[in-house]
């Protein structure tokens, strides 16, 4: 989500760019599609980064679970964020794609 947030923001700086560059009568009508690019890409862009940290978050407490207790406990991870068990896990599964979780941890 963030990557089509930048490119949201850039298009619509490039559309503010156009408009100022050839001022003409009818600018009006290209300020709603620049609006829209930049309220869109930066609401992409604010909820991708959310979501990374989040990501980020449940790995590195994912890691200190498996140091103490040598597993992911996934009810503790989802009440401690405040995010559903579902979610937890596909955080976890993605982690372990992008090799930050090791494979062979036990998931409760």
């Amino acid at each position: 989500m963030r990557n089509w947030g930048i490119g949201l923001l850039i298009c619509g700086g490039l559309a503010i760019v156009g408009i100022i560059s050839e001022p003409q009568e009818d600018y009006k009508e290209g300020l709603f599609g620049t609006a829209v690019f930049l309220v869109g890409g930066g609401y992409l862009y604010n909820k991708g980064q959310k979501y990374l940290n989040t990501m980020r978050e449940v790995a590195e407490y994912s890691l200190n679970q498996i140091r103490e207790k040598e597993y992911i406990d996934t009810l503790e991870l989802s009440k401690k964020f405040q995010i559903s068990e579902l979610e937890i896990r596909q955080m976890i599964t993605k982690s372990q794609k992008k090799k930050f979780i090791p494979f062979g941890v036990v998931i409760k």
